[in-house]
């Protein structure tokens, strides 16, 4: 009740207001909203770290669209295509040279 007088006390007369506020009894209200303030000082934290962490997949997303949107150029389109079955390793071409010893035998 005396949340929604404070949130009605805009609204209200202020001789109106003091005289509900006067009608009702409010110190275990006030209790127990004391008794919850340390757990809601925990749960605020803990919803900043919420949406701090929804902050960070959003840009995480945004990064790995703005990487999958790179256009792909026209000669590297071909290349994916190309037929490469029977064609040697690239890996060949660089091993070491045989010794001419070793070539004779």
């Amino acid at each position: 009740m005396h949340y929604a007088l404070t949130t009605l006390q805009p609204y209200l007369q202020p001789t109106l207001l003091t005289s509900l506020l006067a009608a009702f009894s409010f110190p275990l209200y006030e209790a127990h909203l004391a008794s919850l303030a340390p757990s809601l000082g925990a749960s605020s934290s803990f919803a900043a770290e919420v949406e701090e962490s929804k902050a960070a997949l959003k840009r995480d997303k945004e990064n790995e669209k703005k990487r999958k949107a790179a256009p792909v150029s026209m000669g590297v389109g071909k290349l994916k295509r190309a037929n490469t079955t029977g064609m040697g390793k690239l890996t060949g071409f660089f091993k070491p040279k045989p010794k001419e010893e070793e070539a004779k035998k």
